[in-house]
C-alpha cells in the first residue's frame, strides 16, 4: 500500500479550488480534492464505487431512487460549502455556489415531493393522494 499521511496531522489550511463532482464528493466525504486524506487507512473504499440502482426495480423506483441520490449530493455539497464558509466569509466563490445549491436543492426536493412524497417539513407534498411511507410509499 502507497505511504499517506493521516488527516488529522496534516491537514492544510483550506483554500478555495476545483471542487469535485457531487457524486465524487458523497462518495469521498468532501467537495475539496486537497482535503481527500485518509482519515484511517483502508486498502479500499467501499464508498469510492458509488450509488448502485437496482435494475429489476420499476421504473418508478429508478426514478425516486434517482432523485434521492442527487438530493442527497447536493445537500452534502451544500452542507459542506457552509463548513468552509465558517472559516471562509468573505468568500465569493462559496457565497455564489451556497447560493446555487440552495436553489438546485429545492427544486430537486420540489420535484420529489410531487412524484412521490414529502421529505422534508419545508415540502407541502399531498399526502392523501398516495400511500404513506409504512403503506409502502418507500419501496
Amino acid at each position: 500500500m502507497e505511504q499517506q499521511h493521516l488527516a488529522i496531522a496534516t491537514v492544510p489550511i483550506q483554500s478555495w479550488e476545483t471542487l469535485y463532482d457531487w457524486d465524487q464528493a458523497l462518495a469521498t466525504g468532501t467537495i475539496f480534492p486537497g482535503l481527500n486524506k485518509p482519515f484511517f487507512v483502508l486498502e479500499e473504499n467501499p464508498f469510492e464505487t458509488g450509488f448502485k440502482p437496482d435494475e429489476n426495480a420499476s421504473p418508478e423506483q429508478q426514478e425516486r431512487e434517482r432523485l434521492m441520490k442527487e438530493i442527497s449530493a447536493l445537500s452534502f455539497a451544500l452542507d459542506d460549502t457552509v463548513l468552509y464558509l465558517d472559516t471562509h466569509p468573505e468568500s465569493a466563490e462559496a457565497m455564489k455556489l451556497r447560493k446555487t445549491l440552495i436553489e438546485q436543492r429545492k427544486g430537486l426536493l420540489k420535484e420529489f415531493d410531487e412524484k412521490f412524497y414529502a421529505l422534508t417539513k419545508d415540502c407541502m407534498g399531498c399526502w392523501g393522494e398516495g400511500p404513506m411511507p409504512w403503506e409502502g410509499a418507500c419501496i
